[in-house]
């Protein structure tokens, strides 16, 4: 009988299961999943869905020299709340940043 100033120690117990283990699921969810268009699998509602749609065909006219994918446009996207034009203006910059950096190198 342990005492009250003792703690006790507990050991994790893993247990054995038929089932398919958590990454092989998530791999296969994963995989069902990139064959929906983007705005299915992201679940975005319409008005969202209309700011990425602005927002890519902006890109094209008015970041040039990077591409960007889709899913890195709907973190810059998601991070400034949906707002198209905060999400050009810090994709403008970054792409500033970006070219100084390969210069310096």
């Amino acid at each position: 009988m342990p005492s009250a100033s003792t703690p006790t120690v507990r050991r994790a117990h893993k247990e054995k299961s038929s089932v398919l283990a958590p990454t092989a699921l998530s791999n296969l969810q994963e995989a069902e999943r990139r064959q929906l268009p983007l705005e299915q699998q992201l679940s975005l509602d319409e008005v969202q869905q209309a700011a990425f749609a602005e927002l890519k065909k902006d890109v094209v006219h008015k970041v040039k020299d990077v591409t960007f994918s889709d899913d890195d446009l709907l973190k810059f996207l998601r991070a400034r709340k949906f707002n198209v034009q905060k999400t050009l203006t810090v994709l403008k910059n970054y792409v500033v940043r970006l070219s100084c950096r390969q210069r310096a190198n």
